[in-house]
């Protein structure tokens, strides 16, 4: 638990993030400025990640239903030269939550 200085790890672990060799990553982000959790969703998507779940703190399902809605939005996110801030990025935001990132190998196809 990095209380609020997710971003810092995520930077320094760059290298490792984006070779590829790293399957899940289970992240607590507790952190408000909607531009800083872009920057980190940003970074997990270009390196090939996408959000598998998302649960509250105490590790239950976090707004289930909505889930299927956090990859198109990083996707078109990704695809702009002007990044856009989606009502889902504002949600991570806002919502102290714990984001289950699997590389896209282990997941199902997908159109991304």
């Amino acid at each position: 638990d990095v209380e609020g200085f997710e971003n810092f790890v995520f930077e320094g672990g760059k290298k490792l993030i984006y070779n590829g060799n790293v399957e899940n990553i289970v992240m607590e982000n507790s952190i408000t400025d909607v531009e800083i959790v872009g920057g980190m969703m940003d970074m997990l998507y270009d390196a090939g990640y996408r959000i598998a779940a998302i649960l509250s703190v105490n590790g239950d399902p976090y707004h289930e239903d909505w889930w299927p809605t956090f990859n198109p939005a990083l996707k078109e996110r990704h695809n702009v030269k002007d990044p856009v801030v989606s009502d889902q990025l504002a949600f991570l935001a806002r919502a102290t939550s714990n984001i289950w990132w699997q590389h896209k190998r282990l997941r199902p196809a997908e159109s991304s």
